[in-house]
């Protein structure tokens, strides 16, 4: 019997990063950020789930959360199911 290992902690290092990547200053701001990430990337699904963005052909693929000291950057990747010349 095997072990079932996750593939994306498997593959950290080598080809794949962590989603998320910030530093907490003290320890009391660690719960905090991490649910304000949980509800930046619920948020930014939703906005991709409704309907007229849906047609629009705009899928979401990955959203990415860096945070340093005094800065906030989030990556949205978006793909575009809609092919026209």
């Amino acid at each position: 019997m095997g072990h079932i290992v996750n593939s994306v902690s498997y593959r950290l290092g080598n080809n794949r990063y962590f989603n998320n990547s910030w530093f907490v200053y003290n320890q009391f701001s660690y719960s905090y950020l991490v649910n304000q990430d949980i509800l930046i990337q619920h948020l930014l699904s939703k906005v991709f789930s409704y309907k007229g963005v849906a047609l629009s052909g705009l899928i979401l693929s990955n959203i990415k959360i860096l945070r340093t000291f005094r800065k906030l950057n989030i990556y949205v990747y978006v793909h575009d199911s809609r092919f026209e010349l």
